[in-house]
């Protein structure tokens, strides 16, 4: 069984009806207004941008759930796990075991 999916594009429509409208305005076979004229294209329009701000809040919503369902991990967690942080940490140990060693040695001195 094959199913059909029908595309309705919604730009091409909106300006070939803005287009008709608006050579039918000039050679003065309709007496609309201008934003009559031009109403196709901004339906398209607000539509285009109410789309947009759907996916926005949908990518939000979803990165929201992911950051508060634990997810991404603390700051401490990821350092830790990291090959390269863990040995910044190791060498900070060294730094701070020669620094103690020679503050020893310059007190016995």
């Amino acid at each position: 069984m094959k199913i059909r999916t029908t595309k309705f594009n919604v730009w091409p429509c909106a300006i070939t009806m803005t287009v008709v409208f608006l050579v039918f305005k000039l050679c003065g076979v309709i007496d609309w207004s201008w934003w009559l004229v031009f109403l196709p294209v901004i339906i398209a329009s607000v539509f285009l941008i109410m789309s947009c701000m759907f996916v926005i809040s949908v990518i939000m919503l979803a990165y929201r759930l992911k950051r508060n369902s634990g997810i991404f991990e603390d700051a401490e967690e990821t350092n830790s796990i990291s090959p390269l942080m863990e040995r910044l940490n190791k060498m900070r140990e060294q730094i701070d075991e020669l620094q103690r060693n020679n503050d020893n040695q310059n007190k016995t001195v």
